[in-house]
């Protein structure tokens, strides 16, 4: 009712609820004063000149941009990157997760997961779709070489419930 003072208390839904949710959510999780923004508003000392080589890479021979673009640093699209499954996932026979394609049942979105916002993205770990990389690192080296990085998948770095449960089968990634 405080969020909308001008409707009836008998006349408020889930849509009302909803969109004050959004709307707390967004004022609250904003991120528009971090250094990353102030760099793009034109301060050129906003980042350690270590981030901006980083920069360097990650808009040009890095190729990262090319998913994680715009103010989010993602393009909300899907893609099958070959990361390992590891966990049950949601596919009724486990440890098959079949992405997008759970969804859409669409076979060419087999094994596609939505390109994440690399905002805050140091903090939230453990990274990839299924927690498959226990640091950031481990997360980008993915990329440099995704079938050595598929097939030499080390599980050491998972909780031992979960060792067990790894498919590294390309098939199935």
């Amino acid at each position: 009712a405080a969020a909308f003072p001008g409707t009836p208390a008998d006349s408020l839904g889930f849509e009302h609820a909803a969109n004050a949710i959004a709307a707390f959510e967004a004022a609250t999780w904003r991120s528009d004063a971090s250094p990353f923004d102030r760099y793009l508003a034109g301060n050129d000392e906003a980042m350690p000149i270590a981030a901006r080589r980083g920069g360097v890479v990650f808009y040009g021979r890095g190729n990262c941009a090319s998913c994680h673009a715009g103010n989010l640093l993602t393009d909300q699209s899907f893609a099958n990157i070959g990361v390992p499954q590891v966990g049950p996932g949601k596919a009724a026979e486990p440890p098959r997760d079949l992405g997008r394609a759970e969804a859409t049942g669409a076979p060419a979105e087999r094994y596609a997961f939505r390109t994440p916002s690399l905002r805050n993205t140091a903090i939230t770990g453990p990274w990839m779709h299924d927690g498959v990389y226990a640091t950031l690192e481990a997360a980008v080296r993915h990329y440099l070489d995704v079938p050595a990085a598929l097939y030499g998948y080390d599980a050491s770095q998972l909780p031992l419930a979960f060792r067990d449960m790894v498919v590294t089968d390309p098939a199935m990634n």
